[in-house]
């Protein structure tokens, strides 16, 4: 959602696909960065039963025939702009979405804006799930890693 919310602030083409009943409150001059957790932005990507599940749910779709117009304005990468803020991207590697991630480090990289993904690599942080942010209390150091990038990454400027 929070990637969505900036392809909403940034560009108009994007804020249209959505029936939206009132302004975004947060303008876009007031976003210092994006923090996009380790997210599905993909729906084509999406693999296995669980997440389908989860995305149908989200998007109040058919896990068997997806609306395939849906899809695409769920997916904001194509429309993340120069005017897109900066972004710090994370992902784990278990069953995180790094491609998803990567792609949209690489859409933002080649319209200038500053971006940085940071991945738990497996060699360094062994397997890391989906939501490896909120495990603090099992944390293997990717935690606090991931962390520590996204409050580096805010504080620049």
């Amino acid at each position: 959602m929070v990637s969505q919310y900036g392809a909403i602030l940034s560009n108009p083409e994007y804020r249209r696909l959505y029936p939206l009943t009132e302004e975004p409150r947060l303008p876009l001059r007031a976003v210092r960065a994006m923090v996009v957790d380790d997210a599905p932005l993909v729906p084509e990507n999406f693999d296995g039963l669980r997440i389908r599940l989860l995305m149908a749910n989200y998007l109040d779709d058919s896990v068997l025939f997806p609306d395939e117009k849906l899809s695409r304005q769920y997916n904001q990468i194509p429309f993340m702009t120069a005017a897109y803020p900066r972004t710090i991207l994370t992902a784990g590697t278990d069953d995180g979405f790094p491609a998803d991630m990567r792609l949209a480090a690489q859409q933002l990289q080649q319209h200038g804006v500053e971006g940085y993904y940071f991945h738990t690599d497996e060699a360094t942080y062994g397997k890391t799930r989906h939501g490896h942010m909120s495990a603090l209390d099992r944390d293997n150091g990717a935690a606090r890693a991931a962390f520590g990038h996204v409050v580096a990454f805010i504080g620049r400027r």
